[in-house]
């Protein structure tokens, strides 16, 4: 599965660019997986108003997030790669439940007072805001 995503560089016939961005789509679609495919309609729908709802959601999310991380920062030779990944997916899980706490009670709301359209922009916004994180967030490893 990770190399479907991430060529490591082989000899140096990779350029950066290509790693860079095969990492980016890898951390992705982790967040696909993650966020989308291990979320339950329970979590979707309670999130936004009940904590533990959230909560779940987010240790979920964390840990589907770690499965993906640490092969890769291992398979990349990160020095300390378990370190790294509980450090990178600590940050993330926090970023996620800080901004699903306040997106998905907006998009209650919205859904509720039918205005479709700017449910969906906040739903973009919030996947906007997972994914710039995610990205920056590599940075910080």
């Amino acid at each position: 599965m990770l190399t479907i995503f991430v060529r490591l560089p082989r000899n140096g016939s990779d350029s950066m660019a290509e790693v860079i961005l095969g990492i980016a789509v890898y951390f992705l679609f982790a967040h696909f997986v993650a966020d989308f495919i291990f979320q339950s309609d329970w979590m979707a729908i309670n999130k936004s108003s009940n904590m533990w709802a959230l909560n779940i959601h987010v240790t979920v999310y964390a840990v589907i997030l770690l499965a993906f991380t640490y092969p890769l920062f291992y398979a990349i030779g990160l020095k300390y790669a378990l370190t790294a990944s509980c450090r990178y997916v600590i940050m993330n899980a926090t970023a996620h439940i800080i901004t699903d706490y306040f997106t998905s009670r907006l998009t209650s709301r919205l859904w509720a007072q039918d205005k479709r359209h700017w449910f969906f922009v906040i739903i973009g916004f919030d996947q906007f805001l997972h994914a710039a994180v995610l990205l920056l967030t590599l940075c910080q490893v």
